[in-house]
């Protein structure tokens, strides 16, 4: 299993019941279940296709697979969901057609593709609060956030949560932020270079900070 999904597997508790929605060929899953971390589990997906490939793969587990968009029509009770390898406004439109469901589940496990700082931002609106966020490169940096229910504290959405693993994966993905703002300043309108200046700036007060 590849680097991402084995540091997504490091934030599920041990016994938790979880669902993996958007599972796809449900590698996580049988990770999980192969290395005794859960004995029970749920899935879901929007596609016929999907479905059932990832029904097909969790045949010898103790799984039951959904075909549904989200949390949607789903009602088992589990404590953990999963959102992983999905862009930040998917993942913001699968919460908030289930929201109240989201907001009976413990532990919301994301790892968005794109758009994380609109994310935070919903995130932060809708009071979901980040409990830890890390970084794990694998071609390129992913970021993993773990959510509860709950108001958060104001933290800069550019930089990530007041939660945020300061090691060096979470260096490393600040210096690549930095590179791709300064590249991209060169070839901006000079109407947006004001904005890029600024978020360059934040980023160098906190890669200094850190060292």
């Amino acid at each position: 299993m590849n680097k991402r999904l084995k540091k997504i597997a490091g934030s599920i508790s041990r016994g938790s019941v979880i669902v993996d929605i958007g599972s796809d060929h449900a590698y996580l899953l049988k990770y999980l279940f192969d290395e005794g971390i859960i004995d029970k589990s749920y899935a879901t997906e929007i596609a016929r296709g999907p479905y059932e490939i990832c029904k097909k793969n969790l045949e010898p587990y103790n799984a039951q697979v959904f075909l549904t968009d989200g949390l949607q029509g789903f009602n088992e009770k589990v404590d953990t969901a999963v959102i992983a390898g999905m862009g930040g406004f998917t993942i913001i439109d699968i919460i908030k057609k289930s929201i109240n469901k989201f907001r009976n589940i413990n532990s919301i496990i994301i790892q968005p593709m794109q758009n994380i700082y609109e994310l935070r931002v919903w995130l932060f609106d809708n009071n979901f609060r980040i409990v830890k966020e890390h970084y794990i490169f694998e071609n390129k940096y992913y970021c993993i956030l773990e959510i509860e229910n709950g108001k958060s504290e104001e933290y800069d959405f550019l930089l990530g949560s007041n939660n945020v693993v300061c090691d060096e994966h979470y260096i490393a993905y600040l210096q690549n932020e930095l590179r791709l703002r300064k590249n991209l300043k060169k070839k901006v309108p000079d109407v947006k270079k004001k904005q890029l200046a600024d978020e360059i700036n934040r980023i160098n007060i906190r890669i200094n900070s850190l060292k």
